[in-house]
């Protein structure tokens, strides 16, 4: 078995982050031959899987039998071929792309924040499809990086990690954040900004957001992911609960991440809606 390689789920460079993660995940052998290890210790069996074995963005998909062993150079119970490193063979090795896990975590604080943005329109009638890379005007640009800040100061507050920003400093309620940093993983994010000067409502140096009392916050739920040669899409559940913890709404969203090499984290976030428009 060629290139089997720990998983290590290091995030672009490009981000700032304080959220580490660190797989334990990873291919094993012994004389019967190669299984996958998952974080827990438990083994895939019975069932296929994709793996990204050596961390490159681009999984391969292995079928493990009911020993937990993978099918290598053989066709699997349910009719398909895997090829001698035992990934499905369709006269071409099938691949897709995959988040790591860290990039998972930025994506779905990023739609917390979409939320505070779009819900409302997306809990609307079905059809409705947000091109926010491509219609986000300058003041709901504005509206979606205070809230994302935002939620920064109060995971500071709390202790809790956050995958997308690192205050310089929180006073009080107060955090601040430096300026071009924090717009450049922002572009990353979502796309060129076309007017950076609206942003100056959050300071010409450092920018500035006090993370007052909310009436709601929302909560991403479940999170899965799919792809095809372009794009990343994501289906992830919410809630949406108010100052007491009651459920106000729980609902579904469809994030594409549109992949951009020229990006440092690889993918934009290209449209969010509440049904999956496929390309």
């Amino acid at each position: 078995m060629r290139n089997k390689k720990l998983i290590t789920a290091v995030l672009a460079s490009g981000l700032m982050t304080a959220f580490s993660f660190t797989s334990l995940a990873a291919w094993q052998s012994d004389a019967n031959g190669w299984w996958w290890q998952n974080d827990d210790g438990t083994r895939p069996a019975n069932t296929w899987e994709w793996l990204d074995g050596n961390n490159d963005g681009v999984a391969e998909c292995y079928y493990f039998g009911s020993d937990g062993y993978m099918a290598a150079n053989t066709t699997t119970p349910d009719g398909y071929t895997v090829n001698e490193n035992g990934a499905w063979y369709l006269g071409f090795v099938r691949r897709k792309y995959v988040l790591n896990d860290q990039q998972t975590e930025v994506f779905k604080e990023a739609s917390r924040g979409l939320l505070s943005v779009y819900e409302e329109e997306l809990y609307g009638p079905g059809g409705i499809d947000i091109q926010t890379r491509l219609k986000m005007d300058a003041e709901r640009q504005l509206a979606l990086l205070e809230n994302l800040l935002m939620q920064s100061v109060r995971n500071y507050q709390s202790g809790e990690a956050n995958p997308i920003f690192i205050p310089l400093r929180v006073e009080g309620n107060t955090g601040f954040f430096n300026r071009e940093e924090v717009l450049s993983t922002f572009e990353n994010l979502f796309g060129n900004l076309k007017d950076r000067t609206v942003f100056d409502r959050l300071g010409i140096e450092d920018l500035s957001v006090t993370a007052s009392a909310t009436e709601y916050s929302y909560r991403i739920t479940s999170c899965s992911t799919d792809s095809d040669g372009t794009f990343i899409y994501m289906k992830m559940g919410y809630e949406k609960r108010n100052q007491n913890g009651e459920q106000l709404r729980n609902g579904t969203i469809y994030v594409e991440l549109l992949r951009e090499e020229w990006t440092e984290n690889l993918y934009t976030i290209d449209c969010i809606g509440n049904q999956l428009r496929l390309g």
